[in-house]
């Protein structure tokens, strides 16, 4: 899969720089209810390592990820390949969990570097509608941990331009 569209979305989503807080979606809900886990950190990494090796050899998967999609809709496409549903299964997580897992990971990472940097002195209220207090202290927590279990595929040609 390609990560590129999935880390844009999910800071749109986020409302990162955003006007006024938007009505909550189903997806934004079940986002903002997973907590995230140091034992799901590390399998949720070790699976989008896996996924990222395996769309290297089958290239057709990234053009089926672009864009903003539903969790519904990126649950279904991790399905349509045994291959990827096997990645996970390795690292015990249901495609489901690895799609809503991956998304808060990167939100809440995001916006915890975002604030370390600088980019805003504490969290914009509309955040809160997207990226729990509980995910946010904990990534606050183990930042250092987090940022080198997170593949890093900026190095990387993006073959969706």
């Amino acid at each position: 899969m390609n990560w590129r569209p999935v880390v844009l979305a999910a800071a749109v989503a986020a409302g990162l720089g955003a006007g006024p807080a938007r009505a909550q979606s189903k997806d934004d809900r079940e986002l903002l209810s997973y907590v995230l886990t140091m034992d799901k950190v590390q399998r949720l990494s070790n699976a989008a390592k896996g996924l990222h090796e395996l769309e290297k050899r089958h290239p057709e998967m990234a053009s089926e990820h672009a864009g903003n999609q539903s969790i519904d809709a990126m649950v279904r496409n991790l399905q349509r390949y045994p291959d990827a549903v096997a990645v996970l299964n390795r690292n015990g997580i249901p495609p489901r969990e690895y799609a809503v897992g991956f998304l808060t990971l990167i939100q809440s990472t995001m916006a915890v570097g975002l604030k370390r940097a600088g980019t805003f002195p504490s969290y914009p209220p509309e955040l809160a509608a997207m990226v729990s207090k509980t995910n946010l202290a904990f990534v606050e927590q183990h930042y250092a941990e987090i940022k080198k279990l997170l593949p890093d595929w900026s190095s990387e040609p993006d073959e969706t331009r």
